[in-house]
């Protein structure tokens, strides 16, 4: 995601400069795979991972079970 940011983004990049702490919930092995945004704990409605299946679906991918098989 880091090159479509770079490229496309016209406020998430900022975002991201303004709060670097969210860096290391978004990347692993020095490549980003989320976006978020900062919350307080009493504004957090949930957490979670979310797939789009119709995604997988035409990638004929099947859904991660594991996080092995999500990364």
């Amino acid at each position: 995601m880091d090159a479509y940011i770079e490229q496309y983004s016209t406020s998430y990049k900022t975002y991201l400069q303004e709060h670097p702490e969210l860096l290391p919930y978004l990347t692993f092995d020095g490549q980003m795979y989320a976006v978020a945004n900062a919350r307080t704990t009493d504004g957090i409605a949930n957490h979670g991972l979310w797939i789009r299946q119709d995604w997988l679906d035409k990638l004929g991918l099947k859904t991660p079970t594991t996080m092995d098989e999500l990364i």
